[in-house]
C-alpha cells in the first residue's frame, strides 16, 4: 500500500519547492479547465492516477508553470499542474476522464492525492486577485496558500473547505426516506444533505436540513463517517437519523420526489445494480450498505 506524506515542514520553505520544482525529478499529473484529470488517449488503467515522469517528458509542460506540490507518495514527489500550462504535444496525446469517475476507482490513498489536487486547482482559481485589496497574489508553500503582493496589505488566503452533512434518515424499523434532487439524474434517489450554517453545530445542520427538505423531525444521531468533496471544495459528514414522525413534506425547491423505501426494495435495486441508488463509493451509497446490512 502507497504511503502519502504532503510534506507540510518543506512546502514552508519556498526554495526547497522550487528547486524540487526545476529538478525535473518528480512525476505530475495534470487538470483540465473543468479540473478533470487527463489520461493518455484509450487508456483503460482508469484505477490508477494519470501520473507522468518529468524527467522523460520536459517539453510537454511549460518551464514558467509552478504547478502545486502535492507531496511525497513512497519517495516520489508529486505535482500537478492545468492544462493551460501543457504544450501542444502533450495535449495531442490526452484526454479529460470524468472526475467522479476516477475518484471512484483510486485506493483510498490515491484518491485523497486526486482529490486533494482537484480542490486546490478550483480554489487557486478564486485567489488570483486579492479580496481585499485587489492586488495580485503570490503562490507559497508549494500552492496550499498565496499572499497578497501589496506591501500594504499582504493578506494570506488558504484554501476553503464547506462543511455539509449527509443524513440517511430511517423510521427506526424496516424503512428509509430518500430524496430526487435538482441535481440528481431522473430515477435516482439518494439521502438528503445540506450545508453548515454560521453558528449551527453539525448536529444542529442536521436535524435543520432534515426538516426543511422532507419535512421530518429526526433525534437520535448516529455518526457514521466523513468523505471529501472537492466538487468544489466539501467535505461530507455522514450520519443515520431516527424521524419521530414519517409524512413526507418536501421542499419544492431543492427536491423534486421523495418517499419511504422499504430494506426489500433496496436490497432488490443493490443486486441489480439499479441506477436508482446513489453510485458506487459515494458516501450516500456508504450510508445505505451500512443500514442495509446492519
Amino acid at each position: 500500500m502507497f504511503v502519502f506524506d504532503r510534506l507540510d515542514k518543506e512546502r514552508r520553505d519556498n526554495g526547497w519547492v522550487s528547486t524540487a520544482r526545476r529538478s525535473r525529478n518528480f512525476r505530475y499529473m495534470v487538470l483540465d479547465s473543468e479540473s478533470h484529470p487527463l489520461y493518455v488517449r484509450d487508456t483503460d488503467r482508469i484505477t490508477e492516477l494519470p501520473l507522468f515522469s518529468a524527467n522523460v517528458s520536459p517539453s510537454h509542460f511549460k518551464t514558467n508553470s509552478q504547478g502545486v506540490l502535492l507531496g511525497d507518495r513512497d519517495g516520489e514527489l508529486i505535482f500537478c499542474f492545468d492544462s493551460e500550462a501543457m504544450g501542444p504535444e502533450f495535449m495531442s496525446m490526452t484526454e479529460p476522464v470524468d472526475s467522479r469517475l476516477v475518484a471512484q476507482n483510486l485506493s483510498p490513498v490515491d484518491s485523497s492525492i486526486f482529490l486533494m489536487a482537484r480542490a486546490l486547482n478550483l480554489w487557486s482559481v478564486t485567489v488570483k486577485f486579492c479580496g481585499r485589496c485587489g492586488s495580485t497574489t503570490e503562490q507559497l508553500a508549494g500552492g496550499v496558500s498565496y499572499r497578497c503582493e501589496s506591501e500594504n496589505c499582504r493578506t494570506k488566503y488558504y484554501p476553503k473547505i464547506d462543511p455539509a452533512v449527509i443524513m440517511l434518515v430511517t423510521d427506526g424499523d424496516d424503512q428509509v426516506a430518500l430524496g430526487r434532487g435538482r441535481r440528481h439524474p431522473e430515477g435516482m434517489f439518494s439521502c438528503f444533505a445540506g450545508f453548515l450554517e454560521p453558528g449551527e453545530s453539525i448536529e444542529d445542520a442536521v436535524i435543520r436540513e432534515v426538516k426543511e427538505e422532507s419535512g421530518l423531525n429526526v433525534d437520535e444521531l448516529q455518526y457514521f463517517a466523513s468523505q471529501a468533496w472537492p466538487y468544489p471544495s466539501a467535505i461530507m459528514i455522514g450520519f443515520v437519523a431516527q424521524a419521530r414522525k414519517t409524512e413526507l413534506i418536501l421542499d419544492s425547491d431543492e427536491i423534486l420526489e421523495g418517499r419511504w423505501f422499504s430494506r426489500s426494495e433496496l436490497e432488490a435495486a443493490n443486486k441489480s445494480g439499479s441506477q436508482m441508488l446513489p453510485r458506487q463509493g459515494s458516501l450516500a451509497r456508504q450510508l445505505l450498505n451500512f443500514w442495509l446490512n446492519s
